[in-house]
């Protein structure tokens, strides 16, 4: 498995320096992932909405160097959502962190309304709050915490993980 998502990484890489190159006029839209500071590791999630009322949960941590230290997916099947299943990924996310002992996470996802919620610390009675909640609690459990929303080419490698 870990061979074929190299070879998926190798042709998304090479794919955007064709994009780079041969279309310049959308290397402005682009957004490229950007590195987390030194000492702090940064996760980038989401969610996929396949067929069968599966949702696919993808997860990528690197450090400050753009080094994959650990890919995590796991398929659903409850038929959540798109904003529940972004935020059953940022949840799975966190877990990930919290369990590999980090502790200066930076969390980044192309889902606006998960990332706002996270930063807000919102509170609510929904079903989406029930994992808004539970990711707010785990935060606590980290040295230093920030979030921010990307856009989705900036998270192409997180969604091909949840597909």
């Amino acid at each position: 498995m870990s061979t074929s998502f190299a070879k998926m990484m190798g042709n998304y890489q090479l794919y955007t320096q064709k994009l780079n190159v041969c279309h310049p006029s959308r290397v402005l839209s682009f957004q490229k992932w950007e590195p987390p500071s030194t000492g702090w590791v940064k996760i980038n999630f989401d969610a996929h909405i396949g067929t069968n009322r599966r949702r696919g949960l993808g997860v990528l941590v690197r450090d400050n160097y753009g080094k994959v230290l650990l890919t995590g997916t796991r398929c659903v099947e409850p038929n959540w959502s798109v904003r529940i299943s972004e935020a059953a990924a940022a949840l799975f996310a966190l877990d990930i962190a919290r369990r590999m002992g980090h502790g200066y996470v930076h969390f980044e996802g192309n889902s606006l309304t998960v990332i706002n919620a996270i930063s807000d610390k919102e509170r609510g009675s929904t079903h989406i709050y029930l994992f808004l909640d539970k990711i707010a609690n785990s935060i606590s459990c980290f040295a230093s915490f920030t979030c921010s929303f990307v856009r989705r080419l900036g998270n192409t490698v997180a969604h091909l993980i949840a597909r």
